[in-house]
């Protein structure tokens, strides 16, 4: 949970940025969204009255989970800041299904269908037909100087059309504002369960070599790949690493990027030379992604952390089987 919540805090910086690659998994929001009301509630102040609720047995959605967090948290923020003194805040999920093609704020035409819609609601001043016109463009803003960057309801914008939905509102001055976020509901199933599914034939008993100057990635990976029945070695040194060879023999190398004595690609390239054939895949965070792509090293699949068990034991049964791993969507 915790390697979860720093991806996202950092996933929500680069989505800033404008660098964040979108990754998205399968999920029910009334999981998701929850997690986000213990922010939320720090956030608003205890003036203003919050109201959570999340439907039951609503469709799944293929999300990217740390920027539809953020969105909801722009939207709350707006709310907050729309009402002077008190006032009420609700944040709700349902699921809405519509006849025929509707069109949404932004333009976008939205397929007839189901959808999960996601809401928040306050009793703050409402906007004008004016502001209501620009208040997705990037940079407005009706804050005063400093208080505000105009970014949070573009951003909120720029997430539900990359997952093909729309935005709905309701605001009238002095009544308050509804947004609405839809989106539409996928015949997938749950990332998490899929994940559980595969993993119970993702075992093996090769010999994996895991580098990595992280000493508690190394624990968790060693017990993951324990558990599966692996024979694994770790080491927090690369080159303490490449002493093993050719003394010993692995069938697989996992290797972090940067490391203070040598690189992942660096020690990759020095095993093959002295092993060759031995495969190898990369665990990495996106700053080293990015160092890599600079002309550092060999490329090789990138396993980007945080992972769970069950996407590690597929990309090492992938790997030791001679199939790609391809890095899509639903591994990363």
């Amino acid at each position: 949970t915790a390697a979860d919540q720093a991806a996202s805090l950092t996933a929500q910086i680069l989505a800033f940025s404008r660098r964040q690659v979108m990754t998205t998994s399968v999920v029910d929001l009334s999981k998701v969204i929850p997690e986000q009301e213990k922010i939320l509630r720090r956030l608003i102040p205890p003036e203003i009255e919050s109201h959570f609720e999340y439907g039951e047995k609503l469709g799944l959605v293929r999300v990217d989970v740390a920027q539809m967090g953020q969105s909801v948290i722009n939207l709350a923020v707006n709310a907050r800041d729309a009402i002077d003194g008190a006032g009420k805040i609700e944040v709700e999920l349902q699921e809405r299904v519509l006849e025929e093609k509707e069109q949404d704020h932004l333009g976008a035409e939205l397929a007839p269908g189901r959808y999960v819609a996601l809401t928040v609601r306050d009793t703050g001043g409402g906007m004008s037909d004016e502001v209501l016109a620009s208040a997705f463009d990037p940079f407005f803003t009706t804050k005063k100087l400093g208080e505000g960057t105009g970014l949070g309801l573009a951003t909120v914008a720029s997430v539900v059309k990359n997952h093909g939905g729309g935005i709905l509102i309701d605001t009238r001055l002095g009544e308050g504002t509804c947004v609405t976020l839809l989106l539409p509901v996928t015949d997938e199933l749950a990332t998490r369960s899929r994940e559980r599914r595969r993993a119970k034939a993702e075992v093996g008993d090769e010999r994996i070599l895991v580098v990595d100057d992280s000493a508690p990635i190394l624990a968790i990976v060693n017990r993951i790949l324990g558990r599966l029945g692996y024979r694994v070695t770790t080491d927090e040194d690369a080159e303490a690493a490449l002493r093993r060879f050719p003394a010993e023999a692995y069938d697989l190398v996992i290797s972090d990027i940067l490391m203070p004595t040598m690189s992942g690609p660096e020690l990759v390239a020095k095993i093959k030379e002295i092993a060759p054939g031995t495969p190898a895949f990369f665990i990495s965070g996106y700053a080293e992604e990015a160092w890599l792509e600079e002309g550092h090293g060999e490329t090789l699949p990138i396993l980007r952390k945080p992972f769970s068990k069950a996407v590690l034991a597929r990309w090492v049964r992938r790997t030791l089987d001679g199939v790609p791993a391809d890095g899509t969507a639903d591994e990363v």
